[in-house]
């Protein structure tokens, strides 16, 4: 291949061959063009199959365990049950990790199906087709060597369990067309390092991204409703997140055990500290309540032991069972209250709160006194 009409500088090359009037292979290079000289370069191809190809190509794998990488490029018309004999080939190689699969040239498809490539070890890579409108349940659920997922912006639906162990993926990008992250959509996905959750996402389904320890950093979009259960519970790694405002319930356990969480901003929507909802923040040294809260549910914060500054509304009702149990450092600190000494007064606040128990030391500033406990 030859160029002698283009401007000086580099160029990536993209080459498709036809056989028959089908796509039969895909290949690019990069060539480098100097001016008033002919640029050439070779572009090595790549074949490309057809679905019943494919899972014939990927069966020549089974029990081979040479250590080879294959890329599968599959083009053309695929069905339900082509997808199935691709899927169940792949499930039969034994070398971990050697198969990358990519389909985004091919047609008919509108999901991925529930447990399609469940415990697919050998699936390395996959990029999904442009239409598929859904990854079902457990669709790649234990590809324990999937690396990189591509993902069109045809998809609305990420399914329950959907990568869930897909312990080696280390990022992912979901297009702005996704509208449901379901429960336990990415469950132990331990090497996952950042997610940026689309803006069409209402609800973030319960234990979506529970025990991802790699996570350091969530950019939640101000059309979430709804945090649901545990959805970030163990996220160990997490240092700082922001809620926004649109959010009006966050669930129970949802950042249990965020241990390295030292800083988080509370939406003003919601009304209710959830169960266990910081249970064992062990870095959390601060928290605002927003004004609009009524209650603060038990276990709470329990063993926030490094918290020792909080803010509490004038709209809090009541402080539930062992919610700052084990809170050392609060326990004869400084609490600012936004009511008056009454209104600290009318709280209900249950047993094993260590803090606001009688004795403690604990100064409450409210906005017309300061009580000692």
């Amino acid at each position: 291949m030859e160029f002698n009409e283009l401007d000086a500088g580099s160029y990536t090359v993209d080459v498709e061959a036809t056989l028959s009037g089908a796509l039969s292979g895909v290949g690019s290079a990069e060539v480098a063009v100097t001016e008033g000289e002919t640029a050439s370069c070779t572009v090595l191809m790549n074949r490309v199959y057809t679905a019943a190809q494919a899972a014939e190509r990927i069966a020549e794998r089974i029990s081979d365990d040479n250590g080879e990488n294959w890329n599968i490029i599959v083009a053309g018309p695929i069905d339900d049950d082509g997808l199935l004999k691709i899927a169940k080939n792949l499930n039969d190689v034994l070398t971990e990790g050697c198969i990358s699969l990519d389909l985004g040239r091919t047609t008919g498809l509108s999901s991925i199906g529930a447990a399609k490539f469940q415990n697919c070890t050998a699936l390395s890579a996959i990029v999904l087709p442009e239409g598929i409108g859904s990854i079902k349940e457990s669709a790649f659920d234990g590809c324990t060597s999937l690396a990189s997922v591509t993902i069109p912006d045809t998809v609305n639906e990420i399914g329950q369990f959907a990568f869930r162990n897909c312990s080696v993926l280390k990022s992912i990008e979901i297009p702005d067309s996704v509208t449901t992250i379901a429960s336990g959509a990415f469950r132990e996905c331990t090497a996952l390092t950042s997610i940026e959750i689309p803006r069409g996402v209402i609800t973030i389904g319960s234990d979506s991204f529970n025990g991802c320890t790699a996570l350091e950093s969530i950019e939640i979009p101000d059309s979430v409703t709804t945090i649901e259960r545990a959805a970030f519970h163990g996220c160990s790694s997490l240092t700082d997140v922001y809620i926004p405002d649109s959010v009006t319930e966050i669930g129970n356990q949802t950042f249990t055990n965020c241990s390295n969480l030292k800083s988080i901003v509370l939406s003003a929507g919601i009304t209710s500290i959830a169960e266990q909802v910081f249970r064992n923040c062990t870095s959390l040294t601060s928290i605002e309540i927003p004004d609009g809260v009524s209650e603060i549910k038990s276990n709470a914060f329990n063993s926030c032991k490094v918290l020792e500054s909080i803010t509490i509304p004038a709209s809090l009702t009541s402080i539930g069972l062992s919610a700052f149990q084990l809170c050392n450092k609060l326990k004869g600190g400084t609490v600012k209250y936004k009511g008056s000494s009454s209104d600290w007064r009318g709280i209900t606040i249950n047993r094993n709160n260590p803090p606001f128990e009688s004795g403690s030391g604990t100064k409450i500033i409210c906005s017309d006194d300061t009580i000692t406990l």
